[in-house]
C-alpha cells in the first residue's frame, strides 16, 4: 500500500511538472514596465537600418536558440518563407542571447535554398526598438519600411489556427497593398534578454 502511495505520489508530482513547465507557454508574456508598446511604432518608419528602397515586405523573425518556444516555430517559420516568393518578401533572422549564431542553429532557422539575412541582437536592444519582448516574435514592414505588424506569429501554441495565423496574414495583406487586420498581438513564449 505504502509503495503504491508513493508511486501515485511521483507520477503526480511529473505530471504537474509537466503541466507546469508546458502551461507557462499557453499565456502571453506580460509586457515589462518601461517597454516600447508596439502599438507607439505601427505606421512608422523602422527604427533600425532596413533599406525603405528595397521595395519588399520585410520580416523581422525574433528568435532565440535557449527558447523551446523559438525552436518549435522553425517548421512554422520555414513554411511561411516558402509561401512567400523571395523577390517580394525578405526574411532577416535576428537572434537574441548569443555572440556569434553556432552554424547548427543557422540550419534550424534558414533554408539552404532561399537567401536569409541574419542579426545578432546579442543584448536585445534590437528587440526593444520594436517593442518586441518575447521570443519568438515577428515585425513585418512594408514596403516603404514602415511597421505594419508586431507580435506572435499565430494565437494557436501549435501554429495550426489557420485564422489566427496574423503575422502571415500581415505579409498576405500587405503583398495585396492593403493593411494588416490585426496588427499587433502579445507574446508567448520567452522573455527577452535584456527587457526591463
Amino acid at each position: 500500500m505504502r509503495i503504491l502511495a508513493i508511486l501515485t505520489g511521483w507520477i503526480g508530482l511529473v505530471a504537474a511538472g509537466f503541466w507546469f513547465l508546458g502551461a507557462k507557454f499557453f499565456i502571453p508574456v506580460e509586457r515589462p514596465s518601461g517597454s516600447i508598446d508596439p502599438k507607439s511604432i505601427l505606421g512608422k518608419s523602422a527604427p533600425t537600418n532596413v533599406d525603405p528602397n528595397s521595395k519588399k515586405i520585410v520580416v523581422l523573425n525574433f528568435w532565440n536558440p535557449d527558447c523551446p518556444c523559438s525552436r518549435f516555430m522553425d517548421d512554422h517559420i520555414k513554411d511561411i518563407q516558402r509561401q512567400f516568393p523571395a523577390e517580394k518578401v525578405k526574411f532577416i533572422h535576428v537572434i537574441e542571447g548569443v555572440e556569434e549564431l553556432p552554424v547548427s542553429a543557422k540550419k534550424e532557422i534558414t533554408l539552404p535554398d532561399r537567401p536569409s539575412e541574419i542579426q545578432i541582437d546579442a543584448d536585445g536592444s534590437l528587440a526593444r526598438k520594436y517593442g518586441v519582448w518575447a521570443a519568438p516574435g515577428a515585425v513585418v514592414l512594408d514596403r516603404q519600411g514602415k511597421v505594419a505588424y508586431v507580435g506572435a506569429y499565430n494565437t494557436s501554441r501549435y501554429c495550426d489556427d489557420k485564422d489566427g495565423a496574423y503575422a502571415q496574414k500581415a505579409i498576405e495583406a500587405l503583398l495585396k497593398g492593403q493593411s494588416p487586420k490585426v496588427e499587433n498581438l502579445p507574446f508567448y513564449g520567452c522573455r527577452n534578454l535584456g527587457t526591463p
